[in-house]
């Protein structure tokens, strides 16, 4: 199955006739999409010139807070986009300093964009580029974004540079494997023959004395090669609907035509995906419940948020905390200033997140099992008291207002997962729970509030009481 798309500059009256599973589109807009049966990449331009660009992201986040409010309201006009690309080509990510300023840019960029529930094509990464090594700099966007965006031309022929122009992908996916990082699927929203690469900027394929056929055997080529990773979902040649200076590059009517051919002709609308999860509680059974999904939203308002974005349980400090879900561990980072230690779960198509930790018990990049602890619980961050807090990010659903996070109430299981308790942890979770009733008896006023509370509390010694019986019988 072919992985070509379409790009288009300008859309063209004879687009409309076409379908392909992916295309890009710069500027798009309009409330209803020209395009129903693509996946459809978009791009804002930005003024005439890259710099203004790199202005932006020598600001690093703040570059990005400033870029996002410039681009929100074209975000907002065409509501219809599958994902958005950023900045374009970042350069010169060859100065250090510039680097470092271009992955804060982006992972910051991400988290607005999710916050508006606006998926993100990130990178957007230029012939080359990142260089060697660079790769593991852009690890906070990369574990966050939808999509990795990337740019790949060569010349004369697309096969000229293989490796370094183009396919260099696959050396970007191997530094990222190699340092335990996640890899977005990759859209390769821009190809095909640049005489830029051999400091001859504007050339396209026609310049180079290609007619469409073959030109159409480059980008068979090129068709060939990228399907054999499974990492790549498509590639958009450059372009259709050119500008006046691009018009060697154009993909005319006929190649057009032809990319299509090299799929099922009529390619149905992408159904909406049917999500299935099972979470199981990461804390020690008769955990106190102490806060849900949307719970205190005077509070939460502050943030920007319509409630609590999780779940809470108190817990004392040192309990484990056990993986919800089967999935692959990461490190937090990016939300520390809120959630102190933290880490991440990541399954297929969402993720987990257990904030205010103590200690980290899995390292970056290991597969882990549902139950498994991965956690010791902490006061740290953001937090009034010991506890743990369990946030869930999906990545195909958003909810009105939590962007990205969705109430992991609607997937949660009645116990933990079925994997052996250490018996410390039941011990310890049974005397916290004895405490928290008598701290509970203490505080309630008038005296008629203390019994049902205590039948509570007394139940959920009772099932801690139990699950220690059975581990001690070896059941």
């Amino acid at each position: 199955m072919s992985k070509l798309g379409l790009h288009y500059q300008v859309f063209p009256e004879w687009a409309k006739k076409i379908a392909v599973p992916w295309a890009k589109m710069i500027d798009p807009g309009g409330a209803v999409s020209p395009l129903p049966q693509s996946r459809v990449i978009g791009r804002l331009w930005v003024d005439y010139d890259n710099a203004i660009n790199a202005a932006y992201i020598a600001r690093g986040a703040a570059g990005a807070e400033a870029y996002f409010q410039r681009c929100l309201s074209g975000y907002r006009n065409a509501p219809w986009i599958h994902c958005w690309e950023g900045a374009n080509e970042p350069v010169p990510l060859y100065d250090a300093s510039f680097a470092l300023s271009c992955a804060a840019f982006l992972a910051r960029w991400v988290d607005l964009m999710h916050a508006e529930g606006l998926k993100t094509a990130v990178g957007s990464f230029g012939v080359g580029w990142p260089g060697d090594g660079q790769a593991p700099l852009f690890r906070e966007a990369l574990i966050r974004s939808d999509y990795l965006a990337v740019h790949e031309y060569a010349a004369p022929t697309m096969r000229d540079g293989s490796g370094f122009w183009t396919l260099r992908y696959r050396k970007l996916i191997a530094e990222l494997k190699a340092a335990k990082i996640r890899i977005p699927p990759i859209l390769i929203t821009e190809c095909g023959i640049d005489g830029g690469v051999l400091q001859q900027s504007g050339k396209g394929y026609k310049d180079f004395g290609l007619n469409e056929e073959q030109y159409q055997k480059e980008l068979a080529w090129y068709d060939t090669e990228i399907s054999k990773d499974g990492e790549v979902l498509c590639a958009t040649p450059f372009t259709c609907g050119p500008k006046k200076d691009w018009l060697s590059f154009e993909v005319t009517e006929k190649i057009a035509n032809w990319v299509v051919q090299q799929h099922i002709i009529v390619v149905p609308p992408v159904p909406p995906p049917v999500f299935t999860l099972k979470l199981f509680k990461p804390v020690p059974p008769g955990s106190r419940f102490t806060q849900g999904w949307g719970e205190n939203p005077a509070y939460y308002g502050q943030s920007g948020l319509p409630g609590h974005n999780g779940l809470d349980w108190g817990v004392p400090e040192g309990t484990t905390v056990t993986a919800a879900h089967d999935g692959v561990f990461y490190v937090g980072a990016q939300f520390a200033e809120a959630y102190g230690t933290y880490c991440w779960v990541y399954g297929k198509g969402f993720r987990t997140l257990y904030g205010h930790g103590s200690k980290l018990l899995a390292k970056e990049g290991q597969p882990v099992l549902a139950g498994q602890p991965i956690m010791l619980s902490g006061n740290t961050g953001h937090s009034t008291g010991p506890h743990l807090h369990l946030g869930l990010q999906i990545d195909e659903l958003v909810t009105p207002g939590y962007g990205k996070w969705d109430d992991p109430t609607k997937f949660m299981v009645s116990d933990t997962a079925p994997l052996v308790t250490p018996l410390h942890d039941l011990a310890v979770a049974l005397r916290w729970t004895i405490e928290e009733s008598v701290r509970e008896m203490k505080n309630m006023t008038p005296p008629a509030q203390i019994a049902p509370r205590l039948l509570e509390l007394v139940d959920a010694e009772k099932g801690i009481a139990y699950r220690l019986e059975r581990a001690l019988e070896g059941k």
